[in-house]
C-alpha cells in the first residue's frame, strides 16, 4: 500500500519535535499554537491543517516547495 505524500512530512515533524530546543513550550511560543494543539497535531490520528503545518515547518527552519509534475517521456 503506497504512503500518502504527506506521510514523509508528518514523520519528519514527528521526529523533530522532541528535538526542538526548549521542548513543546518553546515550540508553542514560536508557532503561536497552544501545547494542546501541538500534541493534537503530532498525535498518531492528528490531521494538522496546512496553516499549522507551515507554522511548524517555519519553527523547524524547513522549507516546503512545490514543483510541477514532470511529463513522462514518450517511448
Amino acid at each position: 500500500m503506497p504512503l500518502h505524500p504527506a506521510t514523509g512530512l508528518f514523520l519528519l515533524m514527528r521526529w523533530m519535535w522532541p528535538h526542538a530546543p526548549g521542548g513543546m513550550t518553546e515550540l508553542a511560543r514560536e508557532t503561536g499554537l497552544s501545547r494542546s494543539n501541538l500534541y493534537e497535531a503530532f498525535n498518531e490520528e492528528g490531521n494538522p491543517s496546512l496553516e499549522t503545518t507551515l507554522k511548524l515547518l517555519k519553527a523547524f527552519a524547513v522549507d516546503l516547495a512545490a514543483k510541477p509534475h514532470s511529463e513522462p517521456e514518450a517511448d
